[in-house]
C-alpha cells in the first residue's frame, strides 16, 4: 500500500509537482489516503489566502486516489495502519522517523521538483 500523508499531497499542490506521474514513477502503486486527510484539507482551506487556495488543489487530488477510513489522528492513524512492504510520503519529519523504526520505506519530496526515497535516519 502507498499511504499520503497530508503535508506530503499539500506540498505536491504548493510546488506544482505533477502528483501521478511521480508516484508512478517511483513506485507504480495506486495511492491511499486517509479520511481524517479530507477534514484537515477542508480546515485550510476555509478563506481566500494562497495556502487555502493550495489547499483546495490538494483536494482536488484526492479524487483521483482511494480513501482509507480513519478516526483518530492522521500521523498517529498512518502508524498504525502500516507494515512493513507498505510506503508512506510524508514531508513530516516526526513522522519519518517514527515510519523508519517501523521498517516503512517513506517517500519525501526533493528540491521542490521530484519524489524520490527517503535514505536517511
Amino acid at each position: 500500500m502507498l499511504l499520503l500523508d497530508t503535508s506530503f499531497i499539500l506540498s505536491c499542490a504548493e510546488h506544482k509537482i505533477d502528483l501521478f506521474t511521480e508516484l508512478e514513477r517511483t513506485t507504480g502503486i495506486a495511492p491511499h489516503y486517509l479520511t481524517k486527510t479530507t477534514d484537515e484539507l477542508k480546515g485550510i482551506a476555509t478563506g481566500n489566502s494562497k495556502r487555502a487556495e493550495t489547499a483546495k488543489l490538494a483536494i482536488a487530488f484526492l479524487k483521483r486516489m482511494t480513501s482509507i477510513p480513519s478516526t483518530g489522528y492522521v500521523d498517529e492513524d498512518i502508524l498504525s495502519k502500516t507494515q512493513q512492504g507498505d510506503i508512506v510520503a510524508t514531508t513530516d519529519k516526526r513522522l519519518r522517523t517514527l515510519l523508519k523504526q517501523k521498517g516503512i520505506r517513506i517517500l519525501i519530496i526533493r528540491q521542490r521538483k521530484y519524489v524520490s526515497e527517503y535514505e536517511g535516519k
